[in-house]
C-alpha cells in the first residue's frame, strides 16, 4: 500500500522501508517496492485521464493530493517507528 501510493517519493520511502526488514531481506523488499511502485505510476495515470475530462485539470490535483493522503495516512498507519 506504501509503495503504491507514494510513488512520488522514491528515495525518502526506500530510506524508510528499509529499516522494516533484515538485511538479508533487503534485496526482495526493494524490488518488491520497485514493481509496487511502477504499478502505482500506471494506475494513477490509467485512472487520471477520466478524472480530467469530467472536472478539468482542477480535478486532477485533486485526484493527486488524495493520493498523497492516502499515502500520509498509510505512513502513520503501517509503518513501524525505527530503532
Amino acid at each position: 500500500i506504501l509503495a503504491a501510493v507514494a510513488a512520488a517519493r522514491t528515495g525518502p520511502l526506500q530510506a524508510l522501508l528499509s529499516g522494516q526488514v533484515a538485511p538479508a531481506d533487503l534485496g526482495v523488499l526493494m524490488g518488491l517496492r520497485g514493481f509496487v511502485m511502477q504499478a502505482g505510476v500506471g494506475a494513477f495515470a490509467l485512472t487520471v485521464g477520466a478524472s480530467e475530462e469530467r472536472g478539468g485539470f482542477g480535478s486532477v490535483l485533486l485526484f493527486a493530493a488524495a493520493w498523497q493522503a492516502a499515502s500520509f495516512l498509510a505512513i502513520r498507519l503501517l509503518v513501524r517507528e525505527g530503532k
